[in-house]
């Protein structure tokens, strides 16, 4: 392997391009390849689109082949959409080609329900050609699963763990914005969170993927999503949420576990969230409660988690990777 980590970026949205500009900022890393699909990208030299100054000399390519017609990677960051299925074709592509990844898909974190057996396929196919892949991010990937697991370490006995989130979706990108039905009347979002297409993406993924590490056996798994309406009106760089309208959502994932609640996960995150932090309380001995008074933010926890991985997914075994069989993933200057 080159001295330096040779980085291909796949997906160049907001994630992406922090990712990259992280990146640009390890003298152990750097970046050798970049794909993305919009026309507006394709053909510019990745610190333009990155807003990195000097020139890299890294050329946006609308597809993995001809990025690799002119370099190789160590690993692949890749970052493009929430779900599995759709992601299943890109992910099936690099790992066909051999190479290591770290995907910020949200269900790739813990493939569960119908998602399964895709990651199933995907560590066979990893298996096969002899690479590592790893889901994770700020939440799913740390915040509501890997942190509370860690917690942990120090703990003789564990009877119940609990966490909650609350998050300024204003502060975050427009795709999460929309994904949390910020600006949607109530009734339209009532049907779209029906529909499925408005929640938060891996909070079942973070209950089950506690539940393993903890060597619970999950009798059920409830999730209820409910919105928060705005108070006052609410603009953020990208929308206006009038009094009235819904602000964001309010998620809680419950598992159970001999007939009573062991994890309670709760999600809020809704533009204008006047009082943001992550809390995580433990039952056990000892019990305990950790919390973040200023919250993780998104983005920029996100691409730091994904590139802090990329270092540690070069050394691992073939397969599909969770954070919870990983040790923690850290930064590290060079």
């Amino acid at each position: 392997m080159a001295t330096q980590l040779r980085v291909l970026h796949y997906g160049l949205g907001p994630i992406g391009i922090e990712a990259v500009r992280v990146v640009a900022r390890r003298p152990g890393m750097v970046s050798v390849g970049a794909v993305d699909v919009d026309p507006g990208k394709v053909g510019k030299d990745l610190a333009e689109v990155a807003d990195l100054g000097a020139a890299t000399g890294v050329v946006v390519r609308p597809s993995l082949a001809e990025a690799l017609a002119t370099s190789s990677a160590d690993v692949v960051l890749h970052t493009t959409a929430s779900y599995l299925a759709k992601v299943k074709p890109q992910l099936e592509e690099l790992l066909g080609a051999g190479l290591r990844v770290v995907s910020t898909c949200e269900e790739l974190s813990y493939p569960v329900q119908d998602r399964r057996e895709i990651g199933v396929q995907l560590d066979a196919l990893a298996k096969q050609k002899g690479v590592a892949l790893l889901g994770t991010g700020i939440n799913p990937g740390f915040a509501m699963d890997a942190l509370p697991i860690y917690l942990t370490s120090v703990c003789q006995d564990v009877r119940s763990i609990r966490v909650k989130r609350v998050n300024d979706a204003g502060k975050r990108r427009l795709p999460l914005q929309k994904k949390v039905g910020a600006g949607l009347e109530k009734a339209e979002f009532d049907k779209l969170v029906e529909a499925g297409s408005v929640r938060h993406v891996g909070l079942r993924e973070s209950v089950e993927m506690i539940a393993e590490a903890m060597g619970w056996q999950l009798e059920r798994v409830e999730e209820e999503t409910g919105a928060v309406l705005a108070q006052a009106q609410v603009t953020t760089a990208y929308l206006t949420v009038k009094p009235g309208q819904v602000a964001g959502v309010r998620q809680i994932g419950r598992g159970y576990v001999g007939g009573r609640e062991a994890i309670t996960l709760e999600l809020q995150m809704y533009v204008g969230a006047a009082e943001e932090g992550d809390d995580v309380w433990i039952e056990g001995r000892p019990s305990l409660h950790v919390r973040c008074d200023t919250g993780y933010p998104g983005d920029v926890t996100t691409a730091g988690i994904a590139v802090n991985a990329a270092a540690r997914v070069v050394s691992l075994p073939p397969g599909l990777w969770t954070m919870k069989d990983l040790p923690p993933a850290h930064y590290r200057s060079a």
